[in-house]
């Protein structure tokens, strides 16, 4: 399966692990809709602030089910640019998670 399938199937498990510790993506669902799962995670990464599913798992500390932390895991980390990737380790590494 190429990456970018096997991508945009793992950005729905971890939407599935998350609803599991109660925390539910309904803007992340309708964004994937409209634009598609690279493209929607490409931009959340890239937008100024945190979206508010990265706030809610902050607070229950499971950033592991973040947009982030899934593009920066091999071998999806090789379908972003550095940019996006930066962006990503920033967003983690600022908010406590100090893994990449």
């Amino acid at each position: 399966m190429p990456i970018l399938e096997q991508f945009i199937t793992e950005m729905g498990q971890v939407r599935e692990r998350a609803a599991e510790v109660e925390v539910y993506f309904n803007r992340l669902n309708q964004m994937i809709q409209n634009n598609g799962a690279f493209i929607t995670a490409r931009n959340l990464v890239n937008a100024e602030g945190l979206s508010s599913g990265f706030e809610r798992l902050q607070a229950i500390n499971r950033l592991d089910l973040s947009i982030e932390h899934l593009i920066l895991r091999d071998p999806y980390n090789q379908l972003f640019d550095e940019e996006t990737k930066a962006n990503a380790r920033r967003k983690l590494r600022d908010n406590g998670n100090f893994d990449f």
